[in-house]
């Protein structure tokens, strides 16, 4: 019964490839895992956000928040780049570069260590014994946890979607309980921070040691940590940018304003994190070498899935109001944030051809797409924040997600 069933399945997928003109299978087969995946991290994520809203207070989230914005920016100096890399590098066959980009994320963490270190003295000096102890401990963890996080990635460059899944949601799950747990106990945050964190390193740094003790073929791309730098220079300001709105709105308008804006980001964040594109597409369009011609059918994918979108962002932004009323009755404030920021979702096609553009390893035009629309989202941060509040960081958002969208375009055309 089972064994007819996926012969018909399989049947109904060849068939449709005639008009969507992609490998439908593929597509099935990793966007199941991924898109359950995201399911279950989304879960994960509803029950943290649960457990904030009804057992802490605005300040404590949004200090929790904060504390998080710093340590990412200060990771920027351990080659968030090497994702990608990784990625590209194995879906060639080069499964050895695993260890390479291990070896060098762990080293230049270390500077993001230092800079964390020297925020902890910071923020000692002048007597926040809070933030000087919490930025302390992740100065610890930080090499363990950044390093851990590249197993997923191995993973995806295999185009084993299930395994680089169940691995990623394992490794979530444990910490996570323990976070919930510990928001729901009234932990105060160095405990908060230092628990959940280290855990989260622990898990990550497991599921990376198992990769690891997976390796086939040892060859190692001589050319991946060199992408990895490029493509970290590349991202360093779009980083920046994703992070500097809450360290900016918590200088000016505090932590409670961060905890609104924050309670209407993610739950955006997380409707993009349904349309895993560039996940799905980076290792199939890497395997086409450079065989351009290839690129052309990727236009009209990318027309199927706006269309595919429009009714699922709609649903989002009508259903919101009802949504937060039920489920975060305390932040009903972030609903219409939430509703502007939900729009970006309908550009996230365009990854398809940033795809393409990384595949390329097209360095002149993913520099120009990563650090334009930062730099015109980190400027509207500073001119817009202060008049306008924390509308400000939205409209910062939304124009640099458009510019990106718009140089993702026109770069691909030149292919």
């Amino acid at each position: 019964m089972l064994g007819v069933a996926r012969n018909n399945l399989d049947r109904a997928l060849l068939w449709s490839q005639r008009y969507t003109r992609t490998d439908m299978r593929y597509l099935a087969r990793g966007g199941f895992w991924l898109l359950g995946g995201q399911g279950f991290q989304s879960l994960l994520a509803l029950g943290t956000m649960s457990a904030f809203a009804y057992f802490a207070t605005q300040e404590t989230f949004g200090t929790y928040q904060y504390i998080l914005s710093v340590a990412s920016i200060a990771s920027i100096p351990a080659l968030p780049g090497l994702n990608s890399a990784l990625v590209r590098a194995v879906a060639r066959g080069h499964e050895g570069t695993l260890l390479t980009v291990a070896r060098a994320r762990f080293q230049w963490s270390l500077i993001g260590s230092a800079i964390l270190a020297s925020t902890s003295a910071w923020y000692a000096l002048n007597a926040n014994l809070t933030l000087a102890l919490s930025f302390g401990i992740v100065a610890i963890i930080l090499p363990f946890w950044r390093t851990g996080e590249l197993f997923p990635y191995f993973w995806q460059g295999r185009a084993d979607f299930r395994r680089a899944t169940l691995l990623d949601g394992a490794s979530a799950a444990i910490p996570t309980a323990v976070l919930i747990g510990l928001i729901v106990g009234n932990a105060p945050i160095v405990l908060l921070m230092g628990l959940y964190l280290g855990v989260n390193a622990a898990t990550r740094w497991l599921a990376y040691q198992y990769s690891k003790q997976n390796i086939i073929t040892s060859a190692a791309d001589p050319e991946a940590v060199s992408l990895g730098r490029h493509l970290s220079l590349m991202g360093a300001l779009k980083l920046a940018a994703d992070h500097l709105d809450k360290i900016i709105l918590w200088h000016f308008l505090g932590p409670a304003t961060v905890a609104i804006y924050t309670f209407a980001l993610l739950p955006s964040q997380r409707l993009l994190s349904f349309l895993p594109i560039q996940e799905l597409a980076l290792p199939k369009i890497s395997a086409l070498g450079d065989r351009r011609e290839s690129y052309r059918g990727l236009t009209r994918k990318f027309f199927l899935m706006v269309l595919a979108l429009i009714p699922i962002v709609a649903f989002a932004v009508l259903a919101a109001p009802l949504l937060y009323q039920l489920i975060f009755p305390a932040y009903t404030e972030s609903v219409p944030l939430f509703q502007a920021l939900a729009l970006t979702a309908l550009l996230v096609p365009f990854s398809l051809f940033e795809s393409a553009l990384l595949a390329q390893n097209k360095k002149r035009p993913l520099y120009i797409l990563q650090i334009a629309p930062s730099v015109t989202r980190i400027v509207l941060y500073i001119t817009l924040i202060p008049f306008m509040g924390v509308w400000g960081v939205v409209v910062a958002t939304l124009a640099g997600a458009s510019l990106r969208a718009a140089f993702s375009s026109f770069f691909f055309k030149t292919l």
